[in-house]
């Protein structure tokens, strides 16, 4: 919707949904692009596609945002700062949900 959300507000909306995710949640990632590395740091795009239904596909059950990211390089990463923004869905679902 186009708002910042403090780390302590992002922090209390996944832990007041920790483990209420229907069993078939699943989240694609495509389209990672590395814009630029600074150091230790990496800034990075990607398309990442969620969806909670078992056969997205013909439903037209799912999401799909454009990722924004600042991340360390090293695992586990560590998150600096993120921006998502929802995109039109897609025709076509870009990889098989099934496996």
């Amino acid at each position: 919707q186009g708002e910042s959300v403090s780390y302590h507000n992002l922090m209390e909306m996944f832990e007041s949904g920790f483990g209420k995710m229907n069993s078939d949640f699943k989240i694609l990632i495509s389209n990672v692009e590395v814009l630029h590395e600074i150091g230790e740091y990496v800034l990075i795009n990607y398309i990442e596609w969620q969806t909670t239904d078992s056969n997205p596909q013909s439903s037209g059950n799912y999401s799909v945002r454009k990722t924004t990211a600042l991340i360390t390089k090293q695992k586990p990463f560590e998150w600096l700062h993120i921006h998502e923004t929802m995109m039109p869905k897609p025709n076509e679902i870009i990889e098989d949900w099934r496996s």
